[in-house]
């Protein structure tokens, strides 16, 4: 059982995520009922098998570019920490963010509006092997042609490949206009502004209204390159 120092840390730990997250301006953000879940330690066949079509594989980072705090942003092989390997192609993007800064932004303008009309689920990898032990905040934010937007969060750590599995509602998908998507915003928010590097990793969406369920691993794979091993046990 956890000690009551280490529950109160937690607690004001999760407190300041929150208070960086509610200082962050949102305009033009719509509210609407979402639905978040983080799939941890995500097997990336599985998830790459009940994916529609994948929007980006982070094979270039060309078409990304640095928002907020974020200092660099690359298309790479491998992760700082050897042997991780990119969630799912032969790269993924690699997003800084300085000692001082506490959000790391990335965001993708699309030439022509991308079609969502088709999607359940938005999707995408997030990795922080090189932050053991601290607590992140991932978002994403979808800008439509109407100038509206749609953003959902949720709380990842490191150490494995998480999947964010982001529900669209009818309301978006339901007519042209609505399901044109003109730019994809991706975040990490620190508790901390110590700096990091993070990882993001096939962004794409999904067509089946039971995604969450499809994907939930029966074996599991962390970003470490292990083998992968039956889904509830830790890894030391």
């Amino acid at each position: 059982m956890p000690s009551g120092r280490k529950i109160f840390r937690l607690i004001m730990s999760l407190a300041a995520v929150l208070a960086i997250v509610l200082s962050i301006p949102s305009q033009n953000v719509e509210a609407r009922d979402g639905e978040v879940r983080i799939i941890p330690n995500v097997d990336p066949g599985l998830l790459a098998a009940n994916l529609t079509n994948i929007i980006d594989g982070f094979q270039s980072a060309e078409v990304w570019q640095p928002g907020d705090g974020t200092t660099a942003v690359a298309a790479v092989e491998q992760l700082d920490v050897l042997p991780y390997s990119p969630l799912e192609g032969a790269r993924c993007l690699r997003v800084t963010a300085p000692a001082g800064a506490a959000v790391a932004t990335v965001v993708r303008n699309f030439g022509y509006p991308l079609s969502l009309m088709e999607a359940k689920w938005l999707v995408f990898g997030v990795c922080l092997p090189d932050e053991p032990g601290r607590n992140f905040i991932a978002r994403v934010t979808v800008t439509w042609v109407d100038g509206s937007s749609y953003s959902e969060v949720t709380s990842v750590q490191g150490e494995m490949w998480n999947a964010v599995l982001c529900k669209l509602n009818g309301d978006l998908t339901d007519t042209g206009g609505a399901a044109m998507v003109t730019s994809i915003e991706l975040s990490l928010i620190a508790a901390d502004t110590l700096g990091f590097t993070a990882y993001f990793d096939m962004l794409g969406y999904s067509s089946q209204d039971g995604l969450h369920r499809d994907v939930l691993p029966y074996r599991q794979m962390v970003c470490r390159g292990r083998q992968a091993r039956d889904a509830g046990r830790r890894y030391a």
